[in-house]
């Protein structure tokens, strides 16, 4: 039974393997298998098929299933963990996004985290709350923020001015809210977003439509923030890529999964940002207050990094 299991580990793992690295997400059967074919994952498959055959004296499966588990894990460790973190400079701006889950843990708690955050800009997903008792909370925790009415529980807070506000629908269940802030003396283009969650709704249509919008407010420095729900070496991030940069890929300081946040595998929550923003610093924060850990940018223009 043990030589069973021991190949249906190497089975499946090689599987996996071979549907991250080649198909990924780029067609809509197989993408679901996308989601859980996680280097980490297929690591662990390897590592149980070692673990079995030293049991059994398979000395030569064993090393060679350890290699494979080694190598994969690796390769999970080179994606999860960023070193490129720098500290900001002087005058650097501060972002912060985080899907709250609705404040189930409470939104004192959550409104408790934001301000500790201090940062100038907040976005919110999952946001649905009584705009009465947000406002209550916000006096309480963020004081001077302006915020953007709730769409779809996205809500955006600044604490410069929000201008030509909008918000819309990114293929089929997803969401975006765009507002013009002044920071420090210059105006930022921020675009919060929500994609839709379900694993097995293509990803294509939305992020297609989401490089759309980017390119309609790019004109001057440009954050992307959102729960995107879609691991970052997707193929549907082409279109986004041509114009845009993944602030962890550059800037990343630590572990970068955000979800679950008890024990995260997977970064769904993501900044991107067009050529006119310098990222300084990517982090994600530790936190028991969501099933999502919430990601600070600290990040300036291009102009100030001497770019």
């Amino acid at each position: 039974m043990r030589r069973v299991v021991q190949w249906l580990l190497v089975v499946v793992g090689g599987v996996l393997a071979i549907e991250r690295y080649t198909l990924r997400d780029a067609n809509a059967f197989v993408a679901f298998v996308y989601y859980f074919a996680q280097p980490i994952v297929i690591s662990g498959c390897f590592f149980g098929a070692a673990a079995l055959a030293w049991h059994d004296r398979h000395r030569r499966m064993a090393l060679m299933a350890a290699v494979a588990a080694i190598g994969f894990a690796a390769v999970w460790a080179a994606q999860s963990f960023g070193f490129r973190g720098a500290a900001a400079p002087v005058g650097a701006h501060r972002a912060v996004v985080w899907n709250v889950m609705s404040g189930r843990m409470g939104w004192e708690a959550v409104y408790s985290t934001l301000g500790e955050l201090d940062a100038d800009v907040i976005v919110m997903v999952e946001a649905w709350e009584d705009p009465e008792t947000a406002e209550a909370y916000r006096r309480r925790f963020l004081p001077g923020y302006q915020a953007t009415g709730e769409f779809s529980g996205l809500v955006m807070l600044s604490r410069g001015e929000l201008k030509d506000v909008k918000s819309g629908r990114l293929g089929r269940g997803s969401k975006f809210v765009y507002a013009n802030i002044q920071i420090g003396g210059e105006r930022i283009g921020i675009i919060g977003v929500d994609v839709e969650s379900d694993p097995r709704r293509f990803r294509k249509y939305p992020l297609e439509d989401l490089a759309d919008v980017a390119k309609l407010h790019g004109d001057g420095p440009l954050v992307i923030a959102g729960d995107f729900n879609t691991p970052s070496d997707s193929v549907h991030y082409a279109a986004m890529r041509s114009i845009l940069q993944n602030g962890f890929e550059i800037a990343g300081d630590g572990y970068g999964p955000t979800w679950p946040s008890f024990a995260p595998v997977l970064a769904l929550d993501q900044f991107w940002v067009n050529a006119r923003v310098q990222p300084f610093r990517c982090v994600s924060e530790w936190t028991i207050r969501s099933d999502h850990r919430p990601v600070v940018l600290e990040f300036g223009s291009s102009a100030d990094a001497g770019l």
